[in-house]
């Protein structure tokens, strides 16, 4: 009985040698995926038992290396231009697909065979790591069959080490199986981040889009407060230079890394060597831009970013020798708005500047003129049926009379005609704009006008001329309750 376990044991040792011997020996790519085919075939009816041994084996560790390398896509090396195609990464879903495949059935069969030692998968850890995070998302090189095995193979992982969570994982010291929170450079993140940093430098980087994907997964993913100041050296040089490159995807992920770092690293550590600064700095480039999809992310970053850089952008400024940042970022979106002709981005500016009017709060009556002046030119253009740029502009005006109370009255009949303005498109609006979205644009229309009437008294004798006004009977309704 003994001699025959060893026999078979000696017979699967043997299996593994000459599948790693092939797949070092093979350069045919349809030969080794059918290599690992059969491996992963045998290795679903492989007994328990010999499951067990087999995973003490010297000869997995490298076994399951190899396959993470079949799985990652080579670097793009002699390639000048980076804007990349779904035929640039032909073979690859297979080659992914049928690695994961492999990593999947073994793992499957040891959790069933509660055969969880996982020595054998410590030192190659950090490439399975990039071979997960590489595919877990939609992307030109993954199909929804490799993202779902990515899942599932990460969720392996978790349960053959044993822990409650993926950021558990991340945080283990994978040769003791136990936390070491204290020494960054030993856990799985800390060997993650070393492995793909070799790789994300200026020259490499844009020349291996697999790996980008799979920093920017685990960044945003898995690398949350407080571990990530840990890494803040690693992980913010490359989220720099992704913002700083030309292809629009490539500049959102970077928005996206930056706005992640300043959410899960406290302000007074990025305020440290000047990294708050550099950070908007790097923001501040992208607010020229007129790509909706890049704006839609930067607003987010730089309402995050702001509050950092400014401590708190509603304080008087002690002295004049360092103007606010909130206070240039609101000029240039005012400067912008005002020229903007495109739907799109007129809703977004309005709504960014409606939020920069929220940090900065007593603060915007430095910008009250050019604001009244978008108020006033933003109320007169019809927006489609859901008027977002005019509910922004209405929320612009309301912040702006709350805030500014005092100069409103030397505006009183500017913001007055305005008002009443579009009070009157809205009664007598005969296009497709929804009966709910007219009386709800009527009544913050009213509601701006209630707030005008408290700060100038004398807004109500104009509003009962209007109301006594034949012509303008058909606005008289909105207006009673102010009357």
């Amino acid at each position: 009985m003994a001699a025959s376990e060893s026999s078979s044991q000696h017979d699967v040792e043997n299996s593994l040698l000459d599948l790693m011997e092939n797949m070092r020996r093979i350069r045919c790519l349809s030969k080794r995926i059918e290599l690992l085919r059969s491996a992963t075939h045998a290795v679903k009816n492989m007994k328990g038992d010999l499951l067990r041994s087999c995973m003490r084996s010297t000869h997995l560790s490298p076994l399951f290396r190899l396959v993470s390398d079949f799985a990652i896509q080579p670097e793009f090396s002699c390639r000048e231009h980076f804007v990349y195609e779904k035929e640039d990464f032909t073979g690859f879903v297979e080659r992914a697909e049928t690695a994961l495949g492999f990593l999947c059935a073994y793992f499957d069969v040891c959790i069933n065979c509660s055969a969880t030692e996982s020595t054998c998968i410590d030192d190659c850890l950090p490439k399975l790591l990039v071979v997960i995070s590489a595919n877990i998302r939609s992307n030109l090189w993954s199909t929804e069959s490799v993202q779902k095995l990515s899942l599932l193979v990460l969720n392996q992982l978790r349960i053959l080490y044993k822990v409650d969570s993926l950021s558990d994982l991340l945080l283990l010291d994978a040769k003791s199986t136990m936390k070491d929170v204290s020494t960054p450079s030993k856990c799985v993140l800390g060997r993650y981040l070393m492995e793909v940093k070799q790789i994300l430098t200026k020259d490499k980087w844009q020349k291996n889009p697999t790996i980008v994907e799979s920093f920017y997964w685990m960044l945003t993913n898995m690398i949350k407060f407080p571990h990530l100041s840990d890494y803040l050296d690693i992980v913010f040089p490359p989220s720099l230079m992704f913002i700083d490159s030309h292809v629009t995807e490539h500049r959102i992920m970077g928005i996206h890394c930056l706005h992640h770092i300043a959410r899960n690293v406290t302000g007074e550590e990025l305020r440290w060597y000047g990294r708050a600064d550099v950070m908007f700095a790097a923001l501040k480039q992208q607010v020229y831009t007129r790509e909706p999809e890049i704006m839609r992310a930067l607003f987010l970053a730089l309402l995050t970013v702001l509050p950092i850089v400014d401590k708190d952008p509603a304080k008087p400024i002690a002295g004049l020798s360092k103007p606010r940042q909130v206070d240039a970022i609101l000029a240039i979106m005012v400067t912008n708005a005002l020229t903007e002709n495109g739907i799109v981005l007129r809703r977004m500016y309005t709504q960014c500047i409606a939020d920069l009017l929220d940090i900065l709060g007593v603060g915007a009556v430095r910008h009250l003129r050019r604001l009244l002046e978008l108020v006033s030119s933003y109320l007169e253009v019809f927006d489609g049926p859901e008027e977002q740029a005019r509910f922004n502009t209405l929320r612009i005006l309301k912040s702006l009379e709350k805030n500014c109370w005092p100069r409103i009255s030397s505006h009183a009949d500017e913001i007055l005609q305005s008002l009443l303005k579009l009070i009157q498109d809205v009664a007598s609006d005969r296009s497709t704009t929804p009966e709910p979205v007219k009386e709800r644009l009527k009544a913050e229309a009213v509601e701006c006008l209630n707030l005008l009437k408290e700060l100038c008294p004398e807004v109500g004798d104009c509003l009962h001329t209007v109301c006594q006004t034949p012509e303008l009977s058909y606005i008289s309704s909105s207006l009673k309750d102010l009357i």
